[in-house]
C-alpha cells in the first residue's frame, strides 16, 4: 500500500484528468525483478516498493495475493499473468526460476533476443496473447526488441464478468 500511495501522489502532481495503474500489477513484476537482484539495486527496489527483506515474509504474502486473485469463480474470469524474458546467455539459476513459479505464479525463462530476435518476440507475444485470452494481441510491436535486449519483463490482467452498473456504450 505504501508503494501505491507514493506513485499515485507523484501522478497527481503531473497529471489532471483520469489516472489508472495497478500498483499490484507493478510491485509484483519489480518483486520478481527483486528476487534476482544484489546490491545497490536491491536496496534501490526495496526502498522504493517497501518490500520486506525478509524472504520468509515477502514471498508468502505475494503468493497469497497471486492464488487469492487467480482463484476459480463462477461469476467472473480474472487472472494474471508475469513472465522474465532472459537473453539465453545469462542463465537463470534453478532456485530463482522455482521462486519465480511458485511464490509469483510467474514464468523466468531463456530467450535468443541475439540471434533470434524476430522469433523470441513473437513467442512473448504469443504467451501474452494466449494470457489474456486474445485481448492483447502484438504487445511488442517490430523493432521494439534487437540483438541488443536482455531482459523483457511481462505482466498482464485478464477479467472478464459483468458489471452490476454497466457502462454506457
Amino acid at each position: 500500500n505504501a508503494f501505491a500511495l507514493d506513485f499515485y501522489s507523484n501522478l497527481t502532481d503531473k497529471e489532471t484528468g483520469n489516472i489508472f495503474f495497478s500498483p499490484y500489477s507493478i510491485s509484483t513484476a519489480l518483486a520478481m525483478v527483486y528476487e534476482g537482484a544484489k546490491g545497490q539495486t536491491a536496496q534501490e527496489i526495496q526502498k522504493v516498493f517497501h518490500f520486506p527483506e525478509d524472504a520468509s515474509m515477502r514471498r508468502p504474502a505475494f503468493a497469497a495475493v497471486y492464488n487469492g486473485l487467480n482463484k476459480k469463480n463462477a461469476a467472473y474470469k480474472l487472472g494474471t499473468a508475469n513472465a522474465l524474458w532472459v537473453q539465453k546467455d545469462f542463465p537463470l539459476l534453478d532456485d530463482y526460476t522455482n521462486t519465480i513459479q511458485n511464490q509469483y505464479g510467474g514464468r523466468a525463462s531463456n530467450i535468443d533476443f541475439v540471434t533470434a530476435t524476430e522469433e523470441a518476440r513473437q513467442t512473448i507475444n504469443e504467451w501474452v496473447e494466449q494470457k489474456t485470452n486474445g485481448k492483447i494481441k502484438n504487445l511488442l510491436p517490430k523493432g521494439s526488441v534487437d540483438e541488443l535486449t536482455r531482459l523483457v519483463l511481462t505482466n498482464a490482467i485478464y477479467f472478464k464478468g459483468t458489471w452490476v452498473k454497466q457502462f454506457d456504450p
